[in-house]
C-alpha cells in the first residue's frame, strides 16, 4: 500500500514537471512569435563625413566671442540683453579674468542653492560651468527667478540692491552700454 502511494505520488510529480516544461516551452514559442524576446532590428548606415568640416563646425559652435555671446543671449530671449552683455564684460574684465578662463563663469555667479543651476562645481568661491553657454543658461535661470523686470531702470535698481557688491556697478554698466 505504501509502495502504491509512493508510485502515485511519483507519477503526480512527474506529470507536474512535464506540464511545467511544456508550459514553459509554449510561452517561449509564443513570445518568440510575437517578438517579445527578439531584439529590434536596427538598420546601420555608414555615412561618410568630411572630418575637416565637422571639426570646424564644432569649433565655431563652442568657441567664445562677443558676437557668439550676443547671439546666444538673443536666442534665449533674455530680458535686457544689452545689460547682460555689459555685465559679462564688467564681471570678466573684458573676458580676461581667471574666473572666466578657469570656471567658464561670465557673470561672477556663485553656486545657487535656492534655484535650479547649471553649476557643476565651485572654484575660488565662484560657480564652475562646463562651458560658457552653461554660464549664460545659469544667468537665464537666475533672471527667471529673481530679475524678471520689464523696465530697464527697475532691472538696474534690482541689480544695484541684490547683485552688485560695487556701489558704482550700475554706472559702470551704463558706461559699457554707451560704448
Amino acid at each position: 500500500m505504501i509502495y502504491k502511494q509512493k508510485l502515485e505520488k511519483h507519477k503526480y510529480f512527474k506529470f507536474k514537471k512535464l506540464n511545467f516544461i511544456l508550459f514553459t516551452f509554449f510561452i517561449l514559442i509564443l513570445g518568440y512569435s510575437f517578438s517579445f524576446f527578439k531584439e529590434p532590428k536596427i538598420e546601420k548606415k555608414v555615412v561618410e563625413v568630411d572630418k575637416v568640416a565637422v571639426s570646424n563646425t564644432v569649433e565655431i559652435e563652442d568657441s567664445f566671442s562677443l558676437k557668439s555671446l550676443k547671439d546666444y543671449i538673443h536666442s534665449l530671449n533674455l530680458k535686457h540683453p544689452d545689460i547682460i552683455i555689459a555685465q559679462a564684460i564688467q564681471e570678466t574684465g573684458h573676458f580676461k579674468s581667471n574666473i572666466f578662463k578657469e570656471n567658464n563663469n561670465l557673470f561672477g555667479m556663485k553656486k545657487a542653492y535656492q534655484r535650479p543651476t547649471t553649476c557643476i562645481a565651485v572654484n575660488k568661491g565662484h560657480a564652475v560651468y562646463s562651458d560658457w553657454k552653461s554660464s549664460v543658461l545659469d544667468y537665464a535661470l537666475w533672471q527667471s527667478k529673481y530679475g524678471n523686470y520689464s523696465n530697464k531702470e527697475d532691472y538696474f535698481e534690482y541689480l544695484k540692491r541684490c547683485y552688485a557688491q560695487d556701489n558704482n556697478y550700475i554706472n559702470k554698466l551704463k558706461l559699457i552700454i554707451k560704448k
